[in-house]
């Protein structure tokens, strides 16, 4: 199955929308995790009751979303290789722009899986690391990263603590074939997948420039690395337990626990 073709950062939202409303049940609020939650959450959910818990390393971004955004019910400080969340705790995982930043990215996915109730769904959000795209990425140091989003997207904070760019590092596991052979390995099923190839760049000759290096990077690759396409959206689905149970029985941290922040 090839991923569909999306269009926009609008069409993206209204995809991840679609399948975190099709996880809804009437068992109370629906509990996602924000798995390296960044700045902002993107998602509009409307009228859906759901809690919203964030995890992530960057403990200033972290602060951004209790002081500023004020769209999280919980706030852990953690690393997602580490962090100890309880199994079969969440509705929906969500993981976006995360696992290229991972040096152990596999790992992450293990554990988003873990923290997935049966028969839950697993949002997952990348570059495709075998995209030309993902290669320029992987190519280019840092800090050249660092000045193309500030000086050329036009993010003055690009770089300081709490803003990105990140680190990238693309792990095997971080493209399109990567995710599909974790998911075959591990029972796990992939409902749908998307892709994209627009720029996020407003600026019409940036874009022409961009697609014309990623097709070039293409074709002297000699169609091993893709233009067609730069990011992919992946909804995942773990399987029901062998009792048909929908809802975790997981128990929360306890209150103290050092990992645990509530806004």
């Amino acid at each position: 199955m090839q991923p569909l073709q999306l269009d926009s950062w609008r069409a993206k939202r209204q995809v991840l929308a679609k399948h975190i409303l099709e996880s809804a049940h009437d068992h109370g609020p629906l509990r996602i995790l924000e798995a390296g939650c960044g700045s902002r959450w993107n998602v509009d959910l409307g009228d859906l009751e759901y809690t919203l818990t964030g995890v992530d390393l960057d403990e200033k971004a972290l602060d951004m979303r209790i002081n500023e955004r004020r769209d999280l019910q919980e706030t852990i400080v953690g690393d997602l290789r580490t962090v100890i969340l309880d199994d079969a705790r969440y509705d929906v995982v969500y993981c976006c722009n995360v696992l290229e930043h991972v040096d152990g990215a596999e790992q992450v996915m293990h554990n988003l899986v873990r923290w997935t109730r049966p028969g839950g769904t697993i949002l997952v959000l990348i570059p495709d690391g075998r995209s030309a795209k993902g290669f320029l990425t992987k190519l280019l140091p840092h800090w050249v990263h660092v000045l193309f989003v500030r000086h050329v997207q036009g993010l003055a904070s690009a770089g300081k603590t709490g803003f990105g760019p990140y680190r990238t590092y693309f792990d095997p596991v971080v493209s399109l074939a990567g995710v599909r052979r974790f998911c075959a390995a591990n029972g796990l099923t992939i409902d749908a997948c998307y892709s994209s190839a627009y720029s996020q760049s407003a600026n019409r000759i940036l874009t022409a420039l961009s697609q014309a290096v990623a097709w070039t990077v293409h074709i002297v690759s000699f169609g091993r690395l893709t233009a067609r396409h730069a990011d992919l959206t992946f909804v995942i689905r773990k399987p029901a337990d062998p009792a048909g149970r929908h809802r975790s029985t997981g128990q929360a941290l306890p209150p103290d626990d050092p990992q645990r922040r509530t806004p």
